[in-house]
Order: structure tokens, then C-alpha cells, then sequence
């Protein structure tokens, strides 16, 4: 299963308006043909990002993630929503797995939080033990693009707690071209029972990648600017492991890897939520495009 986290074709440029770089259903269309091939037999499960609102002026349409909505068929009425594919749930093995959307509202008032309150009440962990959120903003980011916009600072002011009380493991984010793995973190501070954060915007776009960086904040793990993928495979109740694949070289070259293990597991730790991240690569100095 491949999971996207938002900015799916770039068939238009959010709020901009400027030659070339506004809404085109030619793009979609493209994107489409260079994708069937794969998920025509592997499910594809997506989520909006800032280029799929599409509302702007001519030539844009006037209804915000129409592309988007027309296009795809997710399970959100299978998970109680009722906006489409804008935000929704689904099980694969032993994961609940919850989609959001970072450009629509999310505050206490909201369809998407109540959606969200509602959804995380009715997970059994006994079946899905791990519970896992997808959002194209992220919450926590070190890298100096898309920092501290305001889709990420209060949509993470209104439901990080939330996250948190019901014990989520892990957040994939994307929109930052790069790729960072936090420790377990809550209200900036690194906690073991916290959820571990993970930026995986590093799909590819004609941008390049996210250079720069802040100082590292305790809670970054491990960061970099290339263009890559994940993977991340849930082995039990217990264990995960997560790498990560740089696409600047030709083989197959991993440049993060980690065992992601519930602090349930091991017996000599206190906490019984969040994640040890066991045998993970740590910040050691930061290089443009370093391989290991």
C-alpha cells in the first residue's frame, strides 16, 4: 500500500495565480497515465495538501479540492465522514490509520475535530494495536521552509492534545521537502510516552529539495534534504521498522533506519505509550546530500 501525504500531481499552485503555475486538468490527466501503472494494482491512499485546494481565480475552479474530490474514491463514509476524501480512516493489519486535512477547518467547532474526537473513541487497540495520522502540514519542523505556518501552529494547537490522550504512535507529515524523524515529542518537549513524528515531503517536485536548517532542536532525531521515500513496515504488536531511500543514487541506498518498538515491550521500561526508537541514526553533523 502506498500511502501519500497531499501535493499529489501539483495540477494547480494553492492561492497562487501567476502563468503556468495555476490550476491544469491537463496535469492531472498526466499524472494519472504515469501513476495507473503502479496502483493499478496496489491501493493508493491519499490525502490534500495546499496544491490540491485549486480555489482561486480563472482559470482555477471555484470549489476548493474539486480535482481532488472528483478523481478519488476514499473510505470516508465507511468512517463516519461525510466530506469526501478530505478526511477519513481506514484498518490495514494491525493499524488504524487516520487521514487529515490540513487546509480546511480543524479547530474544537469543527466536522473534521468532532470527525476526529469521534473516530479515535472507537478504536480498539486490542485489534489495531498501532494508531497512526497522516496531515500534509506537520506540526514539528526544523527545516526553515513551511515553518511555523499557521495551518500547522493551530492545527496542532487544537488537536495535539487530542492526539495525545489517546495515545497516538506516530504522525507522517509532508509539504517540507525534506525528510526529518523526531523523537517521541508533546508541547516541544521530548517525552517516552509521546508520539514520534516523521516528515516525508521529500517526494519530488520541480522546486528541489528544502535547504536549510535551524539549530537542532532535542526533539529532531535525524534530518535531511533529498528527494525520497519511506517504508515502513509493521511487523507485529510491537514492532515496526521504518527505513528511508534517497533517489539520488541509482541503488538502493538507505540513509535512515530504525526499529520503531511500543515502550510496552520492553520490560525494563516504566512507560506503557509511545515508541523506543531502537538502533535509529542519530544527527551527527549536518552535510548537503550525505551518504553513508
Amino acid at each position: 500500500m502506498t500511502v501519500l501525504v497531499g501535493d499529489i500531481s501539483y495540477a494547480d499552485a494553492a492561492w497562487e495565480s501567476t502563468p503556468g503555475r495555476n490550476c491544469t486538468q491537463r496535469r492531472w490527466d498526466s499524472w494519472g497515465v504515469l501513476a495507473e501503472p503502479v496502483f493499478a494494482n496496489q491501493p493508493l491512499m491519499i490525502l490534500p495538501g495546499n496544491h490540491e485546494v485549486e480555489y482561486n481565480t480563472p482559470p482555477a475552479t471555484q470549489t476548493s479540492f474539486l480535482a481532488y474530490q472528483k478523481r478519488f474514491l476514499m473510505p470516508s463514509e465507511a468512517s463516519g465522514a461525510n466530506d469526501g476524501n478530505l478526511y477519513y480512516s481506514f484498518d490495514v493489519g494491525p493499524a488504524h490509520i487516520i487521514m487529515l486535512n490540513s487546509y480546511m477547518e480543524f479547530g474544537p467547532d469543527s466536522a473534521q475535530y468532532k470527525w476526529l474526537e469521534a473516530d479515535l473513541a472507537k478504536v480498539d487497540r486490542k485489534v489495531t494495536p498501532w494508531l497512526i495520522a497522516n496531515m500534509h502540514a506537520p506540526w514539528y519542523n526544523s527545516d526553515k521552509h513551511h515553518h511555523d505556518e499557521p495551518e500547522e501552529m493551530f492545527m496542532r494547537q487544537f488537536m495535539e492534545p487530542l492526539m495525545h490522550s489517546n495515545h497516538v504512535d506516530i504522525i507522517f507529515s509532508g509539504h517540507v521537502h525534506a525528510y526529518e524523524r523526531m523523537y517521541p515529542v508533546y508541547n516541544n518537549k521530548t517525552m517516552a510516552e509521546a508520539t514520534t513524528y516523521i516528515n516525508i515531503g521529500d517526494g519530488g517536485n520541480r522546486e528541489g529539495p528544502a535547504l536549510g536548517y535551524y539549530p537542532q532542536p532535542s526533539w529532531s532525531a535525524y534530518r535531511e534534504p533529498a528527494f525520497g521515500h519511506g517504508l515502513f513496515e509493521v511487523f507485529n504488536s510491537t514492532h515496526a521498522h521504518l527505513t528511508w531511500h534517497k533517489n539520488e543514487f541509482s541503488n538502493n541506498v538507505v540513509s535512515d533506519d530504525v526499529w520503531l518498538v511500543r515502550n510496552s515491550a520492553i520490560a525494563s521500561n516504566p512507560f506503557t505509550h509511545g515508541l523506543s526508537h531502537v538502533n535509529g541514526r542519530e544527527f551527527d553533523g549536518y552535510a548537503p546530500f550525505k551518504s553513508f
